[in-house]
């Protein structure tokens, strides 16, 4: 019979544990990319915003620029905004920002806050 405090049957026991964990982690870790988005476009937060210390390995390479798509220009370039209210911007893609959701609840219009008003 194995002694459960030996190092062995403890070694086992602590990489069943080790498997468990990882795979809590992969299991939340979509959860919480999504609570952070979120949160960022709700504050209006950009990845410039987050003060990330560089890489300490030197093994890890540098992800290759994205060039645009040929069949596809939008991918690899940022859409310039279209609209604000002066402290936040929107260029008009995906959901519609929480600050500006809140100004059409107010009353607002949505041409209200065009950033290049037609004459």
């Amino acid at each position: 019979m194995v002694d459960k405090n030996s190092f062995a049957a403890l070694l086992e026991e602590q990489m069943k544990l080790n498997e468990r964990v990882e795979a809590a982690r992969k299991r939340e870790v979509q959860g919480v990319i999504k609570r952070v988005r979120e949160a960022m476009q709700i504050y209006g937060l950009t990845a410039a915003d987050f003060e990330f210390p560089p890489e300490k390995s030197a093994k890890r390479k540098a992800k290759p620029v994205r060039k645009p798509h040929a069949k596809f220009p939008a991918l690899g370039s940022k859409k310039p905004a279209k609209y604000t209210d002066g402290k936040h911007t929107w260029a008009g893609g995906g959901s519609t920002p929480l600050w500006l959701r809140e100004k059409l609840e107010q009353g607002h219009k949505l041409e209200d806050f065009l950033i290049n008003k037609a004459a």
